[in-house]
């Protein structure tokens, strides 16, 4: 009878001091609750083979450490110099420039063209997306929609791919109406 695996050597796993030839054969010895797919994606992301079965509930806080520590270690191999001075971290630099280190962490992450170095994306500022409708002034359109818009987000949506007005899109401006 064929099986449904191709018989690839898999490295040893140790499961609380118990070893296996692999992940297969400890989930038949073990029979976990998650899936062979699932168990391979949490070692895909460094998961300990206790957390990988299920056996332990992942710490979501350590979780997020690490991927911080990760973001920042990828950009750990380059000074962080900013206009001249040196800076231990991006987020001591961000500290002093007043800009949110998860937007520069966002920038570089989505670094195409090489278009932002560590120094151009702390000194960038941040656009100012905000609008201001009938005197008030919002963070974004989208946060005036939500306030004020008298249509549904779809004819929003479309009024504004249209190229009309906010007033229009937002449905305050009869657009029947001749000028």
């Amino acid at each position: 009878m064929a099986e449904k695996f191709s018989k690839k050597s898999e490295a040893p796993i140790e499961i609380y001091g118990k070893k296996y030839s692999g992940i297969r054969e400890a989930i038949e010895k073990l029979k976990p609750d998650v899936t062979e797919v699932t168990i391979r994606a949490r070692k895909r992301y460094d998961w300990t083979p206790e957390e990988m079965f299920g056996f332990e509930k992942r710490d979501k806080r350590k979780e997020k450490s690490e991927e911080k520590k990760k973001r920042e270690r990828h950009h750990t191999d380059e000074d962080i110099i900013v206009e001249g001075v040196k800076y231990n971290s991006i987020s001591e630099a961000c500290e002093k420039y007043d800009i949110n280190p998860t937007v520069v962490y966002n920038r570089l992450a989505q670094n195409k063209n090489n278009r932002w170095t560590i120094e151009s994306a702390i000194l960038t500022p941040k656009r100012d997306r905000s609008v201001v409708v009938n005197g008030k002034k919002y963070k974004s359109s989208y946060a005036a929609f939500k306030e004020i818009g008298k249509v549904s987000f779809t004819t929003y949506q479309g009024r504004i791919s249209m190229g009309k007005s906010l007033e229009e899109s937002l449905g305050l401006v009869d657009m029947n109406q001749d000028n």
